[in-house]
């Protein structure tokens, strides 16, 4: 029974150790928001403009593009653990950048070399947590990263407002060093070492985080997941020229493209802007700590309920209460700023809309899409369509952030948020109508789900003269 523990609580350590990656990531994303109003400021130290300001917050969702063909050319060569350890260099970059910027083009210089670590923390952990963790945890372990997302953007939140543009970069360097000191002692993947036929290490790793499980059944198992492996070489042409591969991209692409239409990543980024557009009389910096904190709390929430609960249920309700509360926003605004309309006795609602919104995403969309994403693909491809989702992630989340500004002042706040209300609503349908449930199952069991929803004839028709299999 102690071993037992112990190999679960192994598991939870090389979750939390792995999900510190993505900290990283809201550290970064989430650097914007208080840092780009003091950038803006007559005092700034970088003196920019409104349009640098969005380039600025932007252009790393577009250059995380640049880790896509690295992460999708080493992932099944180097490795899940080693290309993760890589991501900490250029975050760590990014800050000393910041640290010491003279320019902004210094600044620009800095956001996109920290995409480059953006893109890998985007595509490999959920892949490296879904292959250590046992099938009955795999959600709860997954759910980790938007725990993890949150509490790196509320970090940079309480230091950014309260310290200098280079006093808040030293304390954004902590995180790159945490996450390099804990993950050097975890285990690699024992579905990769299986990949590259290094059954004797698989088992020793497996031994690790399984303790006293039976090892023999479940290499057995992961076998049978792998067994495609032998017949195709990952790429980009197996997933085209194999209907279930493809299929299975398709409907995350498409999961992917509704997840950041619902405008997360800008509202994040210009978060304390929106705050002081809204005029309400709560300080901005505190509404933004607030809105973090409470998105934190709302992951925390989501590790229990993504087991138990399902990953269908909670994209639904995610959607559903995203797009509810852009709508609130959206009617906010154009009572204020159309109709120009005293809002004053509904000063709270532009902090209570905002920390609906992230509460909704966190709890129901932040946790559940990792945990597809890191379920849905069969392993002999997971490492090339999680780089095509990357590449989504990056598209989608750029212009979102780039048009936020703009569109916000040529049309109106108000139509943004009703945009972002109306593409949430498409996304509950789309959960509802195409995406598979995919709780506690096995990754075969998942492939043969995927499989079921091909036609036969269609399968064999389309991977006819290729080397791959269904």
């Amino acid at each position: 029974m102690r071993a037992a523990c112990g190999g679960r609580y192994m598991q939870y350590f090389a979750a939390i150790s792995a999900s510190l990656s993505v900290a990283m990531q809201g550290a970064f994303l989430g650097w914007p928001a208080p840092t780009l109003p003091k950038l803006e400021a007559a005092d700034s130290p970088v003196p920019i403009t409104l349009e640098q300001a969005s380039w600025l917050a932007s252009i790393n969702s577009l250059t995380t593009l640049i880790a896509v063909p690295l992460v999708a050319l080493t992932i099944d060569r180097l490795g899940r653990k080693w290309l993760l350890l890589l991501a900490a260099a250029p975050f760590a970059v990014f800050w000393l950048m910041v640290a010491f910027v003279s320019s902004f083009e210094m600044l620009l210089a800095a956001r996109i070399i920290g995409s480059i670590g953006s893109g890998i923390a985007l595509s490999v952990p959920h892949l490296y947590v879904s292959e250590v963790a046992q099938t009955h945890i795999r959600g709860a372990l997954a759910a980790l990263f938007m725990i993890m997302m949150n509490s790196g953007n509320l970090y940079i939140m309480c230091t950014g407002p309260f310290l200098s543009v280079t006093g808040a970069s030293y304390a954004g360097l902590v995180l790159p060093a945490l996450f390099v000191l804990t993950f050097l002692w975890v285990p690699e993947s024992p579905y990769f070492l299986l990949l590259r036929k290094k059954e004797g290490d698989a088992k020793d790793t497996l031994a690790r985080l399984r303790a006293n499980t039976d090892l023999e059944a479940e290499l057995r198992e992961m076998h049978k997941a792998i067994q495609q492996k032998g017949q195709t070489q990952g790429s980009f042409r197996d997933i085209v020229f194999n209907a279930v591969h493809r299929r299975t991209l398709l409907l995350v692409v498409g999961l992917t493209v509704l997840y950041l239409g619902t405008g997360s990543q800008a509202l994040v980024a210009f978060s304390t802007e929106i705050f002081n557009r809204s005029g309400s009389s709560i300080d901005s910096d505190v509404s933004s700590i607030i809105v973090a904190a409470v998105q934190l709390v709302a992951s925390v929430s989501a590790s229990a309920l993504v087991d138990r609960a399902g990953r269908r249920p909670l994209l639904i309700c995610g959607f559903v209460g995203c797009a509810v509360s852009m709508a609130a926003l959206g009617v906010y605004f154009f009572l204020a700023d159309a109709q120009h309309v005293d809002m004053s006795a509904l000063y709270w609602l532009p902090l209570t809309g905002l920390t609906a919104f992230q509460a909704s995403y966190a709890l129901g969309l932040g946790a559940a899409f990792f945990v597809v994403v890191g379920e849905i693909f069969h392993v002999s491809v997971k490492g090339v369509a999680s780089s095509v989702v990357t590449a989504a992630l990056g598209v989608v989340g750029f212009a979102t952030k780039m048009s936020f500004q703009p569109v916000s002042a040529a049309l109106g706040t108000y139509w943004v948020f009703w945009g972002f209300a109306v593409i949430s609503l498409c996304g509950a349908l789309y959960v509802f109508l195409l995406i598979p449930e995919t709780k506690g199952q096995t990754f075969s069991e998942i492939n043969e789900l995927m499989e079921s929803s091909v036609p036969t004839e269609v399968v064999n028709e389309k991977t006819k003269g290729h080397h791959t299999t269904p």
